[in-house]
């Protein structure tokens, strides 16, 4: 019966998008497409490709032998909320004339250039205060490991100055361009967004550095400066490198220059057996799902959304200024059902279930339905190189990768959003001071 319902949940999950492939409608960036693919990679792609094994399954509920796990009851659970979702999806077409795109803010080249310095100086800062949190530059790279998974708890907005902050301006700078000006094309773009990537590079974080990639290509196929095609084959070579630069991360760390590479794998083991313990479990949805669901029915009471929410109007205030701020829900997730300290991702369906059982499944992948649809609606109704073009990169992203998590990308949406919201009004406030002293012809015309 497991297979039964596995089978029902790769059907619910994929027919659709075999019929729109049909009917040469299939578009991987709609966020539902990439969202889904995503969500069957996490929940049945590893289960399958393992051979249908419980053996890794049963080592991740080590600490808890309550009860055997049920996949079948995992499967079904999944089939259920994706099809809510599809539901959702489907039946909410009249959102799409709801959708409105705001007027694009009027902007000169000068206010952009001082945004690009104000956000260089602002990852300056938030990098130097984050490597004194770290003891300095020498103890940040000898322990940047720990550093980055416990060091950083409770300074979201601090990090979110030196990583995220230079990208976002980065794509801002492209894509509001005036159009008096000769409009930066994809070498620009790719400059502009790899060098706001290096401080996401000295601190190691890898879905920092390859979800700007993301974005980008999202920014450029809807300029139409580039085929599909190609942007979907650069990506998944970009994909692949950074993979290997987290392997090559932990090698250099670990491994001495002259170590043999079964002598080096032996060793990392050795020293961290608990990465090749992550490295497994971490798209084993099914099997997360499953310890989320036994341990819920029998003994851990639900968290009733209302936390989530809490975390997340929050997390723009640092531990530093609130140090009484509550565990994050990502940490409490991995230490309640695993023992771990993080970096256990519940996949959307477990961290649904934690909050509310199967209602909470159906109801938030219900909700999820009508968001790709609103997400669609914005990205159809876009003129391009749109200022807004670039808040909706950030919500796609987030929207796909809440298939892993939906709490940590919540979390960032927020802060995304309040600083997007932040430099929108500065851009306009400063073309308005602008306009107003060409008005009084105290300033020359132009961009």
């Amino acid at each position: 019966m497991t297979t039964v319902a596995l089978v029902a949940f790769l059907a619910v999950a994929l027919v659709p998008m075999l019929l729109e492939v049909w009917a040469r409608r299939f578009d991987v960036f709609h966020p539902k497409n990439p969202f889904l693919l995503y969500l069957v990679v996490q929940i049945a792609v590893a289960w399958i490709a393992t051979g249908m094994m419980e053996t890794a399954a049963l080592a991740l509920s080590f600490h808890s032998p309550i009860a055997p796990l049920d996949h079948e009851a995992v499967f079904w659970c999944a089939t259920a909320g994706v099809s809510a979702f599809q539901i959702a999806y489907y039946g909410s077409r009249g959102w799409e004339q709801r959708v409105k795109v705001p007027a694009e803010p009027r902007v000169s080249t000068r206010c952009l250039d001082w945004a690009l310095v104000g956000a260089a100086l602002a990852a300056a800062a938030g990098f130097a205060l984050l490597l004194r949190e770290a003891g300095g530059l020498e103890a940040f790279v000898q322990n940047r490991e720990a550093w980055r998974t416990e060091g950083l708890t409770g300074q979201g907005p601090v990090s979110f100055a030196c990583t995220t902050a230079p990208v976002m301006v980065a794509m801002v700078y492209w894509a509001s361009r005036p159009w008096g000006q000769k409009p930066l094309g994809v070498a620009g773009a790719m400059a502009l967004v790899g060098t706001a990537l290096i401080p996401s590079f000295i601190i190691g974080f890898r879905s920092l550095m390859l979800l700007p990639v993301v974005q980008l290509l999202v920014l450029l196929v809807h300029a139409g400066m580039t085929a599909r095609r190609t942007l979907l084959v650069t990506g998944a070579l970009v994909g692949a490198l950074f993979t290997a630069y987290g392997v090559y991360r932990e090698w250099n760390e670990m491994v001495p220059d002259n170590a043999a590479l079964l002598e080096g794998a032996e060793l990392m083991f050795e020293k961290r057996p608990e990465l090749f313990f992550n490295a497994l479990i971490r798209v084993r949805g099914a099997d997360v799902v499953a310890v989320v669901m036994r341990d819920v029915d029998h003994s851990q009471p639900y968290k009733l959304v209302l936390p989530s929410l809490v975390e997340a109007a929050t997390i723009p205030i640092p531990r530093s200024v609130w140090p009484g701020k509550g565990l994050p829900l990502s940490i409490e997730f991995s230490e309640r059902f695993f023992g771990l300290s993080g970096g256990m991702p519940p996949t959307i369906i477990g961290e649904f279930y934690w909050h509310l059982g199967w209602i909470g499944v159906i109801l938030g992948m219900a909700v999820w339905g009508v968001l790709a649809r609103v997400l669609l609606a914005f990205w159809r109704a876009l003129p391009s190189r749109s200022h807004w073009l670039v808040l909706y990169s950030f919500a796609f992203v987030n929207f796909v990768m809440s298939a892993e998590i939906i709490q940590g990308y919540l979390n960032a949406m927020v802060l995304q959003g309040i600083a997007f919201a932040g430099l929108t009004a500065i851009l306009r406030w400063c073309r308005g001071r602008r306009d107003a002293d060409e008005a009084q012809g105290t300033v020359g015309g132009g961009g």
